[in-house]
């Protein structure tokens, strides 16, 4: 399954790590849009709504506990992973608003491509009208569409 045409939101405060990402999702075959921090976000989003939304957790400003809960209530067909690099594992943190999660610093780019994979996929399934919206789902598990 390609990734041509799913567009990522990056939110990311650091202007290195937030170049990086962007690269690798565009080598993966992801179109990416960055924002620099939540409120940001929130003007993309707006300008354009994204299939996938990935944001660090700790941003000045509005952070992303609250980006990500935001999104959640105005846009809940948008698919939510949480990045940092605070919290290990693969579970979303408690009190996070997200599908899934994903450790910065873990030096598992595989994993990152992994959970934004399976989300493109539902992203293209809903698209369709083959699969079910995801669940709005707080400190739990990655969603398994």
């Amino acid at each position: 399954m390609t990734s041509n045409g799913i567009e990522v939101l990056i939110a990311e405060d650091d202007a290195v790590i937030r170049r990086a990402l962007a690269e690798l999702l565009m080598h993966w075959g992801f179109t990416t849009r960055t924002a620099r921090n939540g409120v940001d976000a929130l003007v993309e989003i707006d300008l354009e709504r994204p299939d996938i939304l990935l944001s660090d957790l700790e941003m000045p400003g509005m952070n992303g506990y609250e980006l990500l809960s935001m999104v959640r209530r105005r846009h809940p067909e948008i698919p939510l992973v949480a990045m940092s690099g605070r919290y290990a594992g693969d579970s979303v943190p408690p009190g996070v608003t997200a599908d899934a999660f994903y450790a910065k610093g873990s030096g598992e780019c595989a994993r990152l491509h992994s959970i934004l994979k399976r989300m493109a996929e539902a992203a293209l399934w809903r698209g369709s009208g083959m699969a079910p919206e995801p669940k709005s789902e707080t400190a739990s598990p990655p969603v398994h569409w």
